[in-house]
C-alpha cells in the first residue's frame, strides 16, 4: 500500500487523499448521513427537514422534479452546529426553527439565509464547557422545538421549563415550572481533575420531547431525560406528572418521543429508550385518558431492540408505526401486535419517522443511512381492509409533473436518490399468487381504453403497478432501428382528468378511479391540455399508419425475395418477363421505403429525416412540453396527414397494379399477398 494514501469518513460519503492530507478527493457516492430529528411540510411536492449529527440542519425535496433524481444540490444546509430539530412554520415554510447542541434555537429565513439566534436566556449557552448545576435553565443536547398545530405563530421550546413564543422567538414566556427531577447529582461537571468534559451532551434533568394535541389546544405533553412525564390541559397553568401511572416504565426513563394523537385529545404514545442504562428491551406505552392509565404496547417487537419513536397514522387511529434501533414496525390493532416492514430498508437506527397526511408516505430519518421514503404507504396502513381474495386499493391522486432534464453528467462519484416513481400507483392485494399475469386497463371518461398494463410477477400479498400517465404508443415497427436519438416508442401523455383502472386477476374484476392532476406550477387551461392530447393522438395515429405501411412493405419484399429464388431455380425460359416485373416491383417499393424512413444505418444529422422521422419529431415536440401546440405545429400536422395519405396511395398503387400484374405472370407459383384492401 502507498503510505501517502489516507481515507476519511464523512456524512455524505468518504474522502481520499493521495498526498498525506494536503488535498482531498471527496467521493460522495454512499449516503451515510445521521439524522437526529425529522419533519415534513405541506408544500407540493413536500420538503423534508432534519438535523444531522455534526452537520447542521438541512432541508430537501421529496421529489426534485428533475430526471436525474434527488442530488446533493437539491438539499441545503439552513443552520450550523450539530443539527437537531428543523421545524418549518406552516404557511410560511421559508421560515424554519432549528437548533444546535445544548439548546441553542434559531429562526432561519431560507430565502435570504439569515440565521437569527432566539435563545430565551442567552447566558453561557450551548457547549459552554462548564457544568449545568448552577445554570438558571438546563437544556438537553437535543432540546425539543414544537410548533402548535393550532397556531403556526406559537412555538414551544424545552429546557427544564417549557418556553412559549408567539412572535418568532423575539420574546419567550415560561408556561411551566421545572418539569424535571432537578437532581443535582446529575448536573455536576463531567470529567476528572485533569480535564473537564462539558460539551452539553452530559447535561441532564431537561425536557426531551414536546407534543401538543392536534385535537384540543392547550393539551400539552412534555417528557424528560430523567423519567418525568408531564401533561397540562390548560395551556400550562397547571401540570400533572403522570410517570407513576405508567405501569412498567423503568426508573429514570429517557422519554425520547411523545406523539399526541390526531384522532383523540386524550390519547398519546410515548417511546422510551433505556439503552443508556444497559436496557436494550423495547418500551412503548399508550394512554387514552390523558395519562391516568397506560398500556404497554410491545407485543411482537424484538426483545433485544429498543424503541426510538412511535407515530399514529393520521387517517387510521388503529394503525401505529414504531421506529427502533434496527428498523421499523407497524401495528394494525393499536399496538396489540407488531409486524416488521423493513423491506429494503437496512437494519439501521430509525431515529424519527413521519406519515405525510396528504401523500400518506412513510418518511424515516435514520442514523447512518439518511432519509428513506416509502411512497404511497396507504395500502400497508389499510391491510386490515383486504379481506377478499383480491382487493384493489384506492389510487392516490397522480400529478402530471413536468421534469427538468438538462443537467451535467454526474458520473459515479456523486450519490443521487431516486425520485418517486412517476405516475399513478395501482396497489392491490392477492390472497394467492396470480394464476395469469395481472392486467389493468386504464379508461378515460368516455370509456375508451387508453392503456393496458400487465404484471407477470404478481404474488400473494401487496402488489403495485405504476401507470406512467401515458397512452398506448403507435403500432411498432417489426424491425425498428437499433440506434438513433429517441429511437424507442413514443407514448403521449394523457390530459388531466378522471380515469378508471380495471384490475383483472384470478378471475376477479375490480375498478377504481384515478385522478390525474395538472402540474400545479403551470398556467395551462383544460382546453390547452385537450388540444395537446388531440394533436398528439393525431400524430400517434399517423405514426401507426406509417409503421404499418413499412411493416407491410417489408412483408411484401420478403415474399418477393422468396419468389425470386423460386423463379431463378425454375429452368423454364419464360420466367424472364416475370423476373423483370418482380425487379420492377422491388425497386418501386424500395424507392417508396426511402421516402418513409431513413435507410440503414439510420444516422441522424447525416441522413435527412423521412416521413416517419418527421412524424416522430413533431410528436416529441408536441408531447414533450406541457404547452398548447403552436399554430405552426398544428399546420404541420395537417401536411403530415396529406403526406401519409399520399404514401399509402403510392403503396396501394404498387400492390393493386404492379403486384397484381406480377401475380398474373407468375400464376404457376405462389402469389405475393398483401393485407391491404382496395379502398
Amino acid at each position: 500500500a502507498n503510505s501517502k494514501h489516507l481515507l476519511s469518513g464523512s456524512d455524505g460519503g468518504y474522502q481520499v487523499s493521495y498526498d498525506q492530507g494536503t488535498t482531498w478527493d471527496i467521493i460522495n457516492n454512499v449516503e451515510l448521513s445521521q439524522f437526529y430529528q425529522l419533519n415534513v411540510d405541506m408544500q407540493d411536492p413536500y420538503q423534508v427537514y432534519g438535523g444531522l449529527q455534526d452537520n447542521g440542519c438541512w432541508t430537501g425535496p421529496s421529489n426534485s422534479l428533475n430526471s436525474k433524481g434527488i442530488l446533493k444540490r437539491h438539499w441545503k444546509r439552513i443552520s450550523y452546529g450539530d443539527g437537531y430539530y428543523a421545524e418549518p412554520i406552516p404557511g410560511s415554510e421559508h421560515e424554519v426553527y432549528t437548533n444546535l447542541q445544548g439548546g441553542v434555537p434559531f429562526h432561519v429565513n431560507t430565502n435570504t439565509g439569515i440565521v437569527r439566534s432566539i435563545h430565551p436566556y442567552p447566558t453561557i449557552i450551548g457547549s459552554a464547557g462548564d457544568a449545568i448545576e448552577n445554570h438558571k435553565y438546563r437544556f438537553n443536547w437535543d432540546s425539543p422545538i414544537h410548533i402548535s398545530p393550532h397556531d403556526p405563530n406559537t412555538v414551544y421550546f424545552g429546557g427544564n421549563v417549557l418556553f412559549k413564543s408567539t412572535d418568532r422567538g423575539h420574546s419567550w414566556t415560561e408556561i411551566s415550572g421545572d418539569l424535571t427531577t432537578n437532581d443535582k447529582e446529575k448536573q455536576r461537571t463531567s470529567g476528572g481533575e485533569v480535564y473537564q468534559d462539558n460539551t452539553a451532551a452530559e447535561f441532564h434533568c431537561s425536557i426531551l420531547s414536546i407534543a401538543e394535541s392536534p385535537v384540543t389546544a392547550g393539551v400539552i405533553w412534555a417528557g424528560t431525560d430523567d423519567g418525568n412525564l408531564q401533561v397540562t390541559r390548560d395551556n400550562g397553568q397547571s401540570w400533572a406528572n403522570v410517570k407513576d401511572r405508567v405501569s412498567g416504565m423503568p426508573d429514570f426513563a429517557w422519554i425520547g418521543k411523545i406523539h399526541a394523537s390526531e384522532h383523540d385529545a386524550g390519547t398519546a404514545f410515548i417511546a422510551v429508550d433505556q439503552h443508556r442504562m444497559d436496557d436494550f428491551t423495547p418500551h412503548a406505552f399508550m394512554t387514552t385518558d390523558y395519562g391516568n392509565t397506560w398500556k404497554k404496547i410491545v407485543n411482537g417487537l424484538p426483545k433485544d431492540d429498543y424503541v426510538k419513536v412511535i407515530r399514529q397514522d393520521p387517517h387510521d387511529p388503529n394503525t401505529l408505526y414504531i421506529g427502533m434501533e434496527h428498523g421499523i414496525y407497524i401495528s394494525w390493532d393499536k399496538g396489540s401486535n407488531w409486524h416488521c416492514i423493513n423491506n429494503n430498508l437496512p437494519p439501521v437506527s430509525v431515529r424519527d419517522l413521519r406519515i405525510h397526511p396528504r401523500e400518506r408516505d412513510i418518511i424515516v430519518g435514520t442514523h447512518g443511512r439518511g432519509v428513506w421514503i416509502l411512497d404511497d404507504a396507504r395500502p400497508i396502513s389499510e391491510m386490515n381492509k383486504a379481506t377478499q381474495d383480491v382487493h384493489l386499493f384506492p389510487v392516490r391522486r397522480a400529478t402530471r409533473w413536468h421534469y427538468y432534464s438538462q443537467i451535467e453528467n454526474m458520473g459515479q462519484r456523486t450519490y443521487k436518490a431516486a425520485n418517486p416513481e412517476y405516475g399513478a400507483y395501482i396497489n392491490f392485494y392477492l390472497a394467492s399468487d396470480a394464476e395469469q399475469p395481472a392486467k389493468v386497463e386504464i379508461s378515460n371518461a368516455e370509456g375508451t381504453v387508453v392503456r393496458t398494463l400487465k404484471d407477470s410477477t404478481a404474488t400473494s400479498g401487496l402488489n403495485r403497478m405504476v401507470w406512467d400517465l401515458r397512452s398506448e404508443g403507435a403500432t411498432p415497427l417489426n424491425n425498428p432501428p437499433r440506434s438513433g436519438w429517441r429511437s424507442g416508442p413514443l407514448r403521449p401523455l394523457v390530459p388531466p382528468g378522471t380515469y378508471t383502472a380495471k384490475l383483472s386477476v384470478n378471475g376477479k374484476e375490480l375498478e377504481t378511479d384515478i385522478e390525474v392532476r395538472a402540474d400545479p406550477r403551470l398556467d395551462l387551461t383544460s382546453n390547452d391540455y385537450q388540444l395537446q392530447a388531440a394533436e398528439a393522438k393525431n400524430l400517434s395515429s399517423l405514426l401507426s399508419e406509417t409503421n404499418e405501411l413499412i411493416n407491410e412493405s417489408e412483408a411484401v419484399l420478403a415474399q418477393l425475395k422468396a419468389l425470386k429464388q423460386r423463379l431463378k431455380s425454375n429452368e423454364e425460359e419464360d420466367q424472364e418477363t416475370t423476373l423483370a416485373a418482380l425487379e420492377s416491383c422491388w425497386k418501386q417499393i424500395e424507392a417508396l421505403q426511402d421516402e418513409w424512413r431513413r435507410p440503414p444505418p439510420n444516422m441522424g444529422y447525416r441522413q435527412k429525416p423521412r416521413l416517419r422521422e418527421e412524424i416522430r419529431s413533431l410528436l416529441f415536440a408536441v408531447d414533450g412540453a406541457p404547452a398548447k401546440p403552436t399554430q405552426a405545429q398544428q399546420e404541420r400536422v395537417v401536411t403530415l396527414k396529406e403526406e401519409t395519405a399520399n404514401a399509402v396511395q403510392a403503396f396501394e398503387k404498387v400492390v393493386f397494379e404492379e403486384i397484381a400484374r406480377l401475380n398474373l405472370l407468375g400464376k404457376d407459383v405462389p402469389a405475393v399477398q398483401s393485407r391491404l384492401r382496395k379502398p
